[in-house]
């Protein structure tokens, strides 16, 4: 098991503010160059093997071998981190997500980098639309998660977790008049809509279960899964924790990776892969969250200046807008 104190473990992340800087004036990862960031964070011994895992929107993360490798997560962005997530993950008793090491925020440029170090689990995510098999463990290893959650909502109620609804009503007072701002007020103007999310006792919410953050290990006995970038937590009800994992994972890999063949995507079959019962108009209603505020967040954030930028930003406001058409079609 690996054993870093707080000392040797920041003694990995000694990131050099100036060189992060250097020709990058919004800090996406992207472009402030894989070698200066390892050299940086190397610096107290650069003779350690790095290996870049992905690079891929505002977040870096590469492996480094220490005696136990551990993941180093660098993700760009223009607010201070909150402790607060990975408090949680401290706190939920579970070997489905990685244990983090140390976290920390620091100002960079006119931004913030936030720097991760967890331990390293083995696997990669699936470069297919899931199969029955993987879709049951995809299911069962965020159900875990999703328990044990909960268990500790009751701790972390009262200390500043935002709720899914302040996130819908800051999006929604901040975003320009759009498809997706019209698309939410609709949803937002549902009755049971507004009751799900307006309850007195809401749950914390594992919030971005997207297909990069699966990682699957095949074996004889079969697939597992774990569970990586696990901060982005909220309150909110029960069912929105299926619901995101359908939309999230199962609807943006069905549009990755078939042909729009829409009886692959059967929402009673994943209904019934997860392991408690859940209403289905209600999944429908919750299904509609990820893309709609996803979409809303990015358009409201997004700093970009070049063509290259411009054209991700574009494809991926495409791949939520055809999201939620997907999800409206299941209804």
């Amino acid at each position: 098991m690996l054993d870093l104190n707080h000392d040797d473990v920041c003694a990995y992340i000694q990131v050099d503010a100036q060189s992060m800087q250097e020709g990058d004036a919004t800090l996406n990862p992207l472009t402030i160059g894989t070698d200066a960031i390892i050299e940086a964070v190397l610096a107290p011994n650069p003779s350690l093997p790095c290996t870049e895992l992905y690079d891929v929107g505002q977040t870096k993360v590469f492996k480094v071998e220490t005696p136990e490798p551990v993941v180093v997560r660098i993700i760009a962005g223009t607010h201070p981190a909150s402790p607060l997530q990975s408090e949680v993950l401290q706190a939920i008793d579970t070997d489905v997500t990685a244990r983090i090491l140390h976290c920390e925020t620091r100002p960079v440029g006119s931004g913030f980098a936030s720097i991760q170090i967890q331990t390293y689990l083995p696997g990669a995510p699936l470069q297919h639309y899931p199969s029955a098999e993987e879709a049951r463990v995809l299911a069962e290893a965020t159900h875990l998660l999703h328990r044990r959650l909960i268990a500790v909502s009751g701790e972390f109620a009262a200390k500043g977790i935002v709720r899914l609804s302040a996130i819908s009503e800051g999006l929604l007072a901040t975003a320009e008049d759009c498809p997706m701002k019209r698309a939410a007020c609709r949803l937002f103007s549902n009755d049971r809509f507004i009751d799900l999310i307006s309850k007195e006792k809401q749950v914390l919410t594992y919030g971005d279960p997207w297909i990069q953050n699966y990682l699957f290990d095949f074996s004889e006995e079969g697939p597992t899964v774990r569970i990586v970038d696990v901060d982005p937590v909220m309150f909110g009800p029960k069912v929105l924790q299926p619901a995101m994992l359908f939309s999230a994972y199962h609807v943006i890999s069905f549009l990755k990776h078939t042909s729009d063949d829409a009886s692959i995507l059967n929402l009673d079959e994943l209904i019934g892969y997860w392991p408690e019962p859940i209403d289905r108009q209600d999944v429908l209603l919750m299904m509609k969250v990820y893309p709609i505020l996803l979409s809303l967040k990015k358009k409201i954030e997004f700093t970009g200046t070049s063509q290259a930028e411009w054209a991700v930003h574009h494809a991926n406001m495409e791949l939520l807008r055809r999201c939620l058409e997907v999800v409206q079609r299941l209804g």
